[in-house]
């Protein structure tokens, strides 16, 4: 199912993703019968939620890379991507985002419901200094820098594969984009600032963030 919200984020993602990148979004069914044989067993166990958030993201992945293509979880619970491809899936509230590429990128994608982030879950994932840099709509502030580490977690693990804690990396917001640092030691290929976008349709943020392999 294809809402008009998830239509438009589609829409709105692929403009800032760019042309080497594939990325559809749509509304997450309460239903997993369509799972691969190589994928059931990653969910055999899981509870519904789980499950249809799963098959979501394995339904949406085959639309952009085709009907036969399995993707089985690695121990990390990222997925298990063909030759070539870097990808990357989320979900929350209701919808899914996936984007990938056979670029030389690794790619990050986050959505978050559009509602302020509480101040007891904001000083556990930003620090001081990021809370004191928020503007005058801290609590929305920080549900997109949230958004933003999450986005940048996902992008760093096919290069880095390090387990990051929020406070590890350090955001800075902008109108309609971040800039993301690791701040503790990291492989060369995820060291400095790296640039992401904010996409917001109705009450859904999303954040996408592009590094390059090289």
């Amino acid at each position: 199912m294809v809402s008009e919200v998830a239509a438009r984020a589609t829409q709105l993602l692929s403009q800032r993703f760019g042309d080497a990148i594939r990325v559809v979004v749509s509304d997450i069914e309460a239903r997993d019968d369509d799972l691969l044989e190589a994928e059931r067993p990653h969910v055999a166990r899981a509870v519904p939620k789980r499950r249809y958030d799963f098959a979501a993201g394995r339904r949406l992945a085959r639309t952009l890379l085709g009907p036969d293509v399995a993707l089985p979880s690695m121990p990390s619970r990222a997925p298990a991507w063909p030759p070539g491809v870097r990808g990357t899936i989320a979900h929350a509230g209701g919808l899914c985002v996936v984007a990938v590429t056979e670029a030389a990128t690794s790619l990050g994608v986050d959505v978050e419901p559009w509602t302020p982030l509480a101040p007891g879950t904001a000083r556990l994932v930003l620090s001081e200094a990021e809370r004191a840099s928020l503007g005058p709509n801290a609590d929305l502030d920080a549900k997109r820098a949230f958004c933003a580490k999450e986005a940048f977690f996902k992008a760093q693990w096919p290069l880095a594969q390090l387990r990051l804690d929020f406070l590890d990396a350090h955001v800075a917001l902008f109108d309609d984009g971040f800039e993301i640092e690791p701040i503790v030691a990291t492989p060369p290929a995820i060291e400095g600032r790296h640039r992401g976008f904010f996409v917001t349709v109705d009450d859904y943020v999303f954040a996408g963030l592009v590094i390059s392999a090289s």
